[in-house]
């Protein structure tokens, strides 16, 4: 007899069997990838600070660039939502030296978005995986970063990817009990 099948017929559900590091690493760096080709646009095909529906790239892009901080920047916009742009930042010096085809500002943004989408989608995996079945929890990851939101709002120089992340791992430490 199994010790699953013990483990049933003592009334608890046996415990299902996760993918190991390796997996979730190899799944992030596709995730990061995805994401990359996903905000690609906001590199060479246009400018986001110029699009009516992102008001606020610009602030995100300043930010990022090493603007002036001026007390107008951090009291009346961004109230603590800096986390994102300062991400961003090594990743603007790198393009400003070694990618001088790419609007650095974007490059940075367009990382940072991608770094924090890409581990909102491999949570999304463990949780799914968690309550559900691995296929399932990939479909589920697919679907979030082929959203509308997604490569329109937070990979094009927004700063909510952050915010995603943040409230999707709250989610996996209640439900990991971590």
């Amino acid at each position: 007899m199994s010790s699953s099948s013990d483990a049933e017929s003592a009334g608890r559900v046996p415990q299902a069997r996760f993918p190991g590091v390796k997996y979730f690493l190899l799944l992030w760096l596709l995730f990061i990838a995805i994401c990359f080709g996903l905000g690609y646009p906001t590199l060479q095909r246009y400018d986001p600070r110029k699009t009516e529906g992102l008001s606020d790239t610009h602030k995100y892009y300043a930010t990022t660039a090493g603007a002036d901080f001026s007390v107008y920047i951090f009291k009346d916009l961004f109230r603590g939502r800096v986390l994102v742009p300062y991400v961003a930042r090594p990743f603007y010096w790198f393009a400003q030296k070694y990618l001088p085809r790419w609007n650095p500002g974007f490059f940075g943004l367009l990382m940072a978005n991608a770094l924090f989408c890409a581990t909102t989608a491999c949570l999304i995996v463990s949780i799914g995986s968690r309550l559900v079945d691995l296929s399932i929890a990939l479909f589920g990851a697919t679907l979030y970063l082929l959203s509308f939101a997604i490569p329109n709002l937070q990979l094009a120089g927004m700063i909510e990817s952050g915010e995603a992340c943040f409230m999707i791992a709250l989610t996996w430490s209640l439900l990991t009990g971590k």
